[in-house]
């Protein structure tokens, strides 16, 4: 019932006006959480002081941003953390190729990663294939091959050696749109995600851009499609497998369809269901991951970028739904990697989803994705028959494409 009243309300308060309705979050918030606001500019003002003395230029360019995440990551913890990753400019170049004078709409695709060389491959080879020639990756301290084998792949490296965390993640990205620039188009992903749109076979991710531009969209609202394949999860037999003979995308081509659905939030459509919900949910807990994403983005200096939602949160609205991020988060070898990824507990909520993951896979050894309704991802096409696109403004594209590739 609660639920309910609370939708109502979220959903009556959204006919506002989007930057007046911002303006009113941002009071209650600041009112029901002042000791954390109060604590929040204390934090800004030292930042800011201290990156002014430092860096003139990046006080300038990033003044107005750091501001507004103040009054808006309510939680004084991960302000402190995100202010403290980005004051210190840890992220270092290793080497840059991307000219200075790059134009706007030839996107830069930014890539967070850490031991994770066998997607990283398939991600590149992908995202070339879609006309993207502008890569640069964050390795937080590899030590499987990654780093080594990225230095020789015609891609800007950079390398931080932080404990990594979502928040940390978010301010290295911060670190590295300082450096090539804002009033452009980036990518962002991380190591596991492949980006998609119907019709890409055609169209080249130049004929997207200027899509959303006609369409004036300053980002395409996205969302993570879980992949998988028709065998168990083998969490706890990887040593079984020969992964050098592992294709990830020829195994993992099957995806749910039909059991998406979205709650409305002030910071924007929040996406749920998939794979993920069906299988890790239980009796005792309801899990719902967030598949909310929005990698494709023309990024301004005065917006913090966020994983899910970007601020400001007014703009984050009335987005059709006409691409996706194939996301292939379960390989025959993770099992070990989330054990660890549970002991360090730097994800969100000391890796609850984690700890959710293992739980079940331990219940239920013979536990894999594939059912009755799930659909093969043949073609870019098959992304339509997802219960959440839209339709009409995906067809607009296609059409769009085979126009402009006459």
């Amino acid at each position: 019932m609660k639920s309910n009243l609370k939708i109502i309300i979220i959903k009556t308060f959204k006919l506002i006006p989007p930057r007046t309705r911002e303006k009113i979050i941002i009071m209650y918030l600041s009112i029901v959480n002042i000791s954390n606001v109060i604590k929040n500019v204390r934090k800004t003002k030292k930042t800011l002081n201290y990156i002014k003395k430092e860096q003139p230029i990046l006080y300038k360019n990033s003044k107005k941003a750091l501001w507004r995440y103040c009054f808006r990551q309510t939680d004084s913890k991960k302000h402190k953390e995100y202010l403290d990753t980005y004051a210190r400019q840890n992220v270092k170049c290793i080497q840059q190729r991307i000219k200075s004078n790059l134009p706007y709409d030839e996107p830069i695709l930014i890539c967070a990663v850490k031991n994770d060389i066998r997607r990283i491959k398939m991600q590149l080879d992908h995202h070339r294939e879609l006309g993207i020639v502008n890569f640069v990756y964050i390795d937080n301290m590899s030590d499987d091959g990654t780093y080594e084998w990225l230095i020789n792949q015609g891609v800007d490296v950079y390398r931080v050696e932080d404990k990594f965390s979502a928040t940390a993640k978010n301010a290295w990205f911060r670190q590295v749109t300082d450096k090539y620039g804002y009033n452009r188009w980036y990518i962002i992903l991380d190591s596991d995600e492949l980006f998609v749109y119907p019709g890409m076979e055609e169209g080249k991710i130049h004929n997207l851009i200027k899509f959303a531009e006609r369409e004036k969209m300053n980002f395409l609202q996205s969302f993570m499609i879980d992949m998988y394949s028709k065998e168990q999860l083998n969490n706890n037999k990887p040593k079984e497998i020969d992964i050098t003979k592992y294709d990830i995308k020829k195994y993992n081509c099957f995806f749910d369809k039909d059991n998406y659905y979205i709650l409305p939030s002030y910071k924007g459509e929040r996406i749920h269901g998939g794979s993920r919900a069906r299988l890790f949910s239980d009796s005792s807990h309801s899990f719902a991951p967030l598949l909310t994403k929005n990698p494709l983005y023309y990024l301004k200096k005065e917006e913090v970028f966020g994983v899910h939602y970007t601020i400001p949160y007014y703009d984050n609205f009335n987005k059709p739904i006409i691409s996706g991020i194939l996301h292939y988060k379960f390989l025959p070898e993770d099992s070990y990697k989330y054990t660890q990824i549970v002991k360090e507990g730097n994800y969100a909520n000391g890796s609850a989803e984690y700890k959710q993951y293992l739980k079940i896979m331990e219940e239920q050894p013979n536990l894999h994705f594939f059912n009755n309704n799930s659909q093969k991802f043949n073609s870019s096409f098959d992304l339509l028959t997802i219960n959440i696109f839209n339709k009409n403004m995906s067809e607009k594209l296609v059409s769009y494409i085979k126009q402009s590739s006459k």
